[in-house]
């Protein structure tokens, strides 16, 4: 051995905030002036109405989502979680066996509020894009154009355009009749 010595392993608490850091939401840090964040006051609040998980591979954002949307619908809210990871995570976690880009229901939450969740179709929402822009024979040229199709399906940046539209999609949706007040959206790792 070469005259190094060895350090000892650092708890997670230790390595993640350095030595004898307390907890965050401790007393210690509200003696500081720090506020610990409450969920159930942004979940309450009416003019929140989409909130974005987001982050990189394995840091929870499927958990947070679906545990978000099981929060406000717990305390009231009418609410969808949308993913657009791939993965079909969201699905598991909410004890669904499937999902698809239709909002489908989640049972077995306490309160009164709405639950459902979806999966992002990234086909079936560009191909819902042509439908409400084009005249019936038109959008039924371009769906069944082969350029249309290899286009809608593999062009790059296609699933954050068509995640961006279904967004919109149930934002003014749920704006003209009254659908969901809180959309969760459970993104990709970045």
């Amino acid at each position: 051995m070469s005259g190094r010595r060895r350090r000892p392993a650092l708890s997670a608490r230790t390595s993640a905030r350095g030595r004898g850091s307390p907890p965050r939401g401790s007393t210690h840090q509200r003696s500081k002036g720090r506020t610990p964040f409450d969920v159930d006051a942004l979940l309450d609040d009416p003019a929140t109405r989409i909130v974005v998980c987001c982050g990189s591979g394995g840091v929870g954002k499927t958990t947070t989502a679906a545990a978000l949307g099981l929060r406000a619908a717990e305390r009231g809210r009418s609410v969808v979680v949308l993913t657009i990871d791939p993965a079909r995570r969201l699905a598991q976690a909410l004890g669904l066996d499937e999902l698809d880009n239709t909002p489908r229901p989640v049972k077995g939450h306490r309160g009164e509020g709405l639950l459902e969740a979806m999966m992002l179709d990234m086909k079936r929402t560009f191909d819902e894009v042509v439908l409400s822009q084009a005249a019936p024979e038109k959008a039924r040229a371009i769906l069944e154009n082969p350029f249309y199709i290899a286009l809608s399906s593999s062009f790059s940046g296609t699933q954050e355009y068509m995640a961006m539209e279904k967004l919109g999609q149930i934002h003014a949706e749920a704006q003209r009749d009254g659908t969901y007040d809180l959309i969760v959206v459970d993104t990709p790792p970045s």
